[in-house]
């Protein structure tokens, strides 16, 4: 080989090298990009069934979440929204409860963006 084919072969592994750390730098920014969704998480909710009727009550209320992408999408498979109806009798007035969150998972912050819901609950 003479010197200009091995002065090629440089400059181009060169230029991979170059190209390389560029496009890993890229990746490793959009991975660790932080983000603000907003999904819909189930309610589940707490009570007597047996012996209430409840209404008014969301299937779903929608929670932002904060962090990086893969881990807001963890978060959002494990966030827990629970509405307890538990210490609460029939009444003709409508309560207003809270709902209550568990979201535990590293690095994502959670926030329910409806904090509570007005509920009826009626005799069987």
């Amino acid at each position: 080989m003479n010197k200009k084919n091995i002065l090629l072969i440089i400059l181009g592994s060169l230029l991979l090298c170059v190209l390389l750390a560029l496009f890993i730098n890229y990746k490793i920014k959009e991975h660790n990009k932080i983000y603000n969704l907003t999904y819909n998480v189930p309610v589940r909710v707490k009570y007597n069934q047996e012996k209430y009727n409840i209404s008014k009550v969301k299937s779903e209320v929608k929670v932002q979440f904060t962090g990086r992408k893969i881990d807001i999408h963890l978060a959002n498979q494990a966030a827990i929204i629970i509405l307890d109806l538990t210490d609460y009798e029939v009444s003709d007035e409508e309560y207003t409860v809270p709902y209550e969150l568990k979201c535990n998972v590293n690095n994502v912050e959670c926030n329910l963006l409806e904090k509570e819901t007005k509920v009826k609950i009626t005799e069987k």
